[in-house]
């Protein structure tokens, strides 16, 4: 559907702009008298125009963008105020446009989180859900608080994962760095002197011969191969089939697994603790927080517990069938349902699950630390055996 920026007369006989998304000009005429506004002027913006909403920022961004909007509501500064003010003053420039192209629709009349849903790669469906239901019930500067803590809490754990996994990335990039410039540069050079011990050579230097002529004929099929890997490897991830499979992949492995999935009730019970706390109905909240988890196949089972609460069954009966949630998890949501304390129960559990995720990780990270340096000395080995056996047989013959 075209995008049409537009004048309007209030029916103070104020003039008013936005943008709105119609069919043509009596479509968006019509949608402006409901909202007791006159069409005086319309021009359908241009695709170049409209790319703003395909507007990206940095998670980063996003949070301080986050923390800034609920810092300005709680000192009673109104929205519209607040927006036109970012929208002046954002140090990012495609930010800049796209909080102006929010600030000019609200003020010709449209709601926040329609605004915001026009910005899917910056605002999530979860986002924008929060954020409709504090407009609805008048808590959104309570909203935009709760959202920036999540996003802060969302952003640690990221940086968590994120430096629990750079010394073993960094030694598994040692030990193909070394084993590649052995194969590559260092064997070859030696290869003269194991003339000298005719055919018998041992099996593990015939192997890294072998892997040694291999990558050196035929080196162009890893320049070209190993980055065409990557990127279709990327856009497999991108389809539902690919994603799909990758995150079973994941569920397969224990040690992942168990990871995964208190990461992924941390997220599911923060978001609906968020959502239900804003005032958003069960069902919506329920459908919304099942996308937050990042994996497809637990998407899947929690999206299955919208359709059995709705059919009549409790919260805590109908998370059971999903397989995530513990019989303590159960108890602590069946009781919150009791006393109508749902939003506690989750925020509860989510802490709870965020803490045992952090925990398993840096189990985990202790148990295959000493595994790579184990690799890595093992490899080290082998390519130091592959040379020094060789020449001592080389010499052993010359001295016999």
């Amino acid at each position: 559907m075209p995008e049409l920026t537009w004048r309007a007369r209030t029916a103070q006989g104020l003039l008013v702009q936005g943008s709105s998304e119609a069919a043509d000009p009596f479509d968006l005429a019509r949608r402006l008298r409901s909202r007791g506004l006159t069409l005086t002027a319309a021009t359908q913006i241009r695709n170049r125009q409209r790319s703003v909403s395909g507007t990206r920022i940095s998670r980063r961004e996003r949070i301080l963008l986050t923390r800034q909007f609920a810092d300005a509501l709680d000192a009673g500064i109104p929205v519209i105020e607040v927006l036109r003010d970012f929208a002046e003053t954002h140090p990012n420039q495609k930010a800049r446009r796209m909080l102006d192209s929010i600030s000019h629709e609200v003020e010709g009349g449209g709601t926040l989180h329609e605004s915001l849903g026009r910005f899917p790669r910056v605002f999530s469906e979860e986002y924008v859900q929060a954020v409709r239901a504090g407009e609805a019930t008048g808590k959104l500067e309570q909203v935009f608080e709760d959202l920036s803590q999540g996003l802060e809490r969302d952003d640690e754990l990221i940086s968590k994962v994120r430096s629990a996994l750079t010394y073993p990335s960094i030694l598994l990039c040692a030990v193909a760095g070394v084993t590649i410039l052995f194969l590559t540069v260092l064997l070859p050079k030696f290869q003269p002197l194991f003339a000298m011990a005719g055919n018998d050579l041992p099996a593990i230097t015939k192997l890294f011969i072998g892997m040694s002529g291999f990558l050196g004929t035929y080196w162009y099929l890893f320049a070209v191969g190993v980055p065409a890997g990557v990127v279709l490897f990327g856009r497999t991830l991108r389809t539902q089939a690919g994603r799909h499979g990758w995150d079973r992949i994941k569920l397969a492995i224990p040690l992942v697994r168990s990871i995964v999935q208190h990461l992924a009730i941390a997220r599911y019970s923060r978001a609906l603790s968020m959502l239900l706390d804003a005032g958003l109905a069960l069902p919506m909240a329920l459908e919304v927080s099942a996308a937050t988890v990042g994996n497809a196949v637990l998407i899947g089972r929690l999206r299955a517990v919208k359709a059995r609460v709705v059919s009549g069954q409790d919260l805590a009966r109908s998370l059971k069938p999903a397989g995530l949630f513990s019989p303590l998890d159960l108890r602590v949501i069946a009781t919150g349902e009791r006393g109508g304390r749902f939003a506690h129960s989750f925020g509860t559990l989510s802490r709870l699950h965020e803490r045992t995720a952090t925990r398993k990780l840096q189990g985990a990270v202790l148990i295959i630390e000493p595994l790579l340096m184990m690799l890595m000395g093992g490899v080290v080995l082998a390519l130091a055996l592959s040379v020094f056996l060789p020449i001592y047989q080389a010499l052993d013959t010359i001295g016999g």
